[in-house]
């Protein structure tokens, strides 16, 4: 029925609806609640969470970036590292070769012979015996090949490991242009003819 103004009695234009219950005692008039629409909370909380997983997966992917550059620049490190090993392993290598080689041949060392007025060659009454090499320089470098690109002996912190000036080096048998073979502790290395001699 039509609700009604209580003091006037005037038609309001709205239709007042009975509360049920028991016998229809105690009935008020009702009017129906409209529901608030949570449509926009909704909203917002989909978008936070859509922004939060795209954050979550661009960190992931930079984070798999990140690793994949690491291993890549480590990839890459070794093997250069390789690389090196494996050419001063095929420089000892054709030094060992070279010596072998020279081993099968008879050394012949005598005074005036053509090495030793180049290089300044001089007897020191030990004839018979195995020629020495004599350090004439300071801070001689004892290549594993006879080449200034050979690699060459260092100490652990990888300074130079010399042999004092004056000191009688082994002689190994064997020439290569400007390098004389030597022994130095039942190793064999190269020195340079300009910061030596042969004593024999």
């Amino acid at each position: 029925m039509a609700e009604r103004c209580p003091k006037c009695g005037a038609d309001l234009g709205r239709t007042a609806y009975q509360n049920p219950g028991p016998n229809n005692y105690g009935n008020q008039p009702y009017y129906p609640q409209k529901q608030k629409s949570n449509t926009w909370l909704y909203v917002i909380i989909a978008f936070l969470s859509s922004a939060l997983i795209a954050g979550l997966v661009v960190l992931f992917i930079n984070m798999d970036k990140n690793r994949q550059r690491d291993i890549d620049e480590m990839k890459q490190k070794t093997e250069a590292l390789e690389k090196q090993n494996k050419q001063l392993k095929n420089e000892v290598d054709d030094a060992k070769q070279k010596a072998s080689e020279a081993k099968q041949q008879k050394v012949i060392v005598k005074q005036g012979a053509v090495h030793t007025a180049e290089h300044r060659g001089v007897s020191a009454g030990t004839a018979g015996k195995t020629p020495k090499v004599v350090v004439n320089g300071t801070h001689v470098r004892l290549r594993f090949a006879p080449s200034l690109s050979a690699g060459y002996l260092t100490w652990a912190n990888g300074t130079t490991r010399s042999v004092p000036k004056y000191t009688r080096l082994q002689y190994g048998g064997w020439e290569d242009g400007d390098w004389y073979q030597v022994i130095y502790q039942g190793i064999e290395f190269y020195i340079s003819k300009e910061y030596s001699y042969l004593e024999y």
